[in-house]
Order: C-alpha cells, then sequence, then structure tokens
C-alpha cells in the first residue's frame, strides 16, 4: 500500500509546556534532541505535541497537522531510547467536547493507525516506560490514502451595486470596475 507524506514532527520549543522538565536535562542538538533523567519514572510523559492549543492563553501554535476522521495513517518514530525498547508513542483523540474517542499505544518504529469518525483533536505523547534517555530526531506522519484536490471556483463574488460602494474604497473604485470588465471580457 502507498504511502503520502504529511509532516515530520520535530521536539520543538523546551519552554511551551510540553516537556518533563523536573531533574531532565534537554541537550538540542542540530539533528535533534536528548532528553536525559536518571530518575524518571514508568507512564510519566516526556514530550507532548498537540493539534490543537488555546493560543490567547498560551501563545503557541498547533504543531500537529488535521487528521481526516476515518482516514488511516502511519507514524514513523525517528528515536534512541537508553535502556532500547523502554519508550512509546501515545496518540489520544477527542471529540468537540473534550472527551477521549480513542486511544492508541505504538511501541515499535513504525506502525499504522486509523483517526477515530468522532475525533476532533489530537496529541501525541512521547512517554517513558522505565527509559533514562532519549535521543530524538524526529516523528515522520504518512497519510495510507492519496490527498484529494481541492477545486475552487474561479468565478468573482459579490460585486457592490454603483451607489453602494463603500466610501473607504473610493479611491479604488476605478480598479474594481476595469478588473471586472476584463473578467467579463
Amino acid at each position: 500500500m502507498s504511502e503520502y507524506f504529511v509532516q515530520k514532527i520535530y521536539w520543538g520549543d523546551t519552554a511551551n509546556g510540553g516537556d518533563y522538565l523536573y531533574g531532565s536535562e534537554i541537550q538540542h542538538f542540530d539533528n535533534g534532541v536528548r532528553f536525559s533523567n536518571q530518575r524518571f519514572a514508568s507512564g510519566k510523559p516526556i514530550k507532548k505535541w498537540e493539534s490543537r492549543t488555546n493560543y490567547q492563553g498560551n501563545r503557541r501554535s498547533p504543531v500537529l497537522p488535521l487528521l481526516r476522521p476515518g482516514a488511516s495513517y502511519r507514524l514513523k518514530q525517528r528515536f534512541r531510547v537508553e535502556p532500547a525498547g523502554r519508550a512509546y508513542i501515545q496518540l489520544r483523540f477527542l471529540n468537540r467536547r473534550g472527551e477521549e474517542v480513542g486511544l492508541v499505544i505504538l511501541k515499535n518504529g513504525e506502525e499504522e493507525f486509523t483517526c477515530p469518525v468522532d475525533s476532533f483533536t489530537y496529541t501525541i505523547t512521547l512517554c517513558s516506560a522505565g527509559c533514562h534517555s532519549v535521543d530524538f530526531y524526529y516523528l515522520s506522519l504518512y497519510s495510507m490514502e492519496k490527498p484529494r484536490a481541492i477545486h475552487l471556483s474561479d468565478e468573482p463574488r459579490g460585486f457592490y451595486a454603483n451607489e453602494r460602494y463603500p466610501k473607504d474604497i473610493a479611491f479604488v473604485k476605478k480598479l474594481v470596475q476595469k478588473l471586472k470588465k476584463e473578467e467579463v471580457g
């Protein structure tokens, strides 16, 4: 089955509130991030990415792309963990009311999942399963379905009647009329 690239997901900014900072050492490199914490408990989230944020409250934009409900995707993980195999990816899907409608745990290097039909937003969380350090490079998200093209009509919409032109656009009125004649002719 074919897969179509959607987006690479990088570690991102440490100050956005998605990192576990207590007792952690986070080093940023050109090609990735090294997270280490010798006393890190199992099941704790190391890093969290969101597809929906409150920009007014947090001053940060969503990192994750929108997913089409009911569509299948593949997530390829590019990180190293010490001890090996001691971290996993958790995808949590929420509806418009913030209720959980799906939970997917990915433990292998690359796995497929289906976005629940009722989902509105989702989070991806890198969680510890007894690890002490993570060398994180990126996550790659692929769609298992071919993207559909969206066709927009080229028809001009919403003309003003000559007597109803707003006063604010009076200085460009001749340009608007000229464009209208060119489009029609």
